[in-house]
């Protein structure tokens, strides 16, 4: 019996302790209030246009690092970078960060990066306010005379044609490398390209149309650098079950770079589920 009381007594004492150390206590840290928006831009003969890419962060995210900030008077440096999403159009934005300087960047997508500093912006949030910063980039491959029909085609399939080329380094980012063979000679003197791998074709029903697309719809053929500049055709792989309805549509071409095997996108396409269109 003593023992019993004793362990009563003893499980009794552990739970006010939880519950005093559990206690709620009032944050005394403010909400972010600073905020920032952008994009990414493609040069296009002269002409800046947004950089297609997928939702989330599977294509390309926006890398954030606080430069400093501080607590109780001690300074705290190499804070963990935050990394934003991407919309399909290129564009980003984020309502809730903390007011503070950062150096901000592309990340990790399908294009040429020249360094951390050539390719960073260092910007200085302030609560209540929205800073704005564009990005432009070159990226691997450029897609284009893309053709899709805004209905089916008369075998019921959703077809299109495409074009792409192989875009060069810029300079900044051939410099780039020239000094870090110059500092290591067992690095490469040169850019190394990407090799185009394949092309696809994605299929959705609803607006968010990428590497996410319907499963049973999307469909890749093998391509290689020799197919620069040649129409390739493609279709969809299994059999459209939907009439009467707006599908979307898109292509990209995958290229293999070390730590890289993203995808470049066209823009995307609408497609009315009825037979009046064919390819030719």
């Amino acid at each position: 019996m003593k023992i019993n009381i004793f362990k009563y007594i003893m499980a009794s004492m552990l739970v006010g302790a939880l519950a005093v150390s559990c206690t709620p206590e009032m944050d005394n840290y403010s909400a972010p209030e600073a905020g920032i928006e952008g994009e990414l831009l493609v040069d296009s003969a002269g002409t800046l246009i947004p950089f297609q890419t997928a939702v989330g962060q599977g294509s390309v995210s926006i890398r954030l690092e606080e430069m400093s900030w501080n607590l109780d008077t001690v300074q705290f440096k190499n804070v963990a970078p935050q990394y934003l999403n991407m919309h399909q159009d290129g564009s980003f934005i984020n309502k809730r960060l903390f007011a503070g300087e950062y150096k901000v960047r592309p990340w990790q997508g399908a294009f040429y990066e020249n360094d951390q500093y050539a390719d960073s912006a260092i910007v200085t949030l302030k609560n209540g306010k929205r800073q704005k910063v564009q990005f432009t980039v070159t990226p691997f491959v450029d897609i284009y005379s893309v053709q899709i029909a805004d209905t089916l085609c008369s075998d019921g399939n959703v077809w299109a044609k495409v074009k792409f080329k192989i875009n060069n380094p810029p300079q900044r980012a051939i410099d780039i490398q020239h000094a870090i063979h110059e500092r290591d000679k067992s690095k490469p003197d040169t850019v190394q390209m990407p090799i185009p791998e394949r092309l696809d074709i994605w299929i959705s029903t609803t607006q968010f149309c990428g590497t996410e697309g319907h499963p049973e719809y999307g469909n890749f053929v093998k391509v290689t650098a020799a197919d620069q500049n040649k129409e390739i055709l493609i279709k969809n792989k299994g059999l459209i079950k939907y009439p009467d309805q707006t599908l979307y549509v898109r292509v990209g071409i995958r290229c293999s770079k070390p730590g890289y095997n993203k995808y470049n996108f066209s823009k995307i396409y609408k497609v009315r589920t009825t037979k009046q269109t064919v390819m030719k």
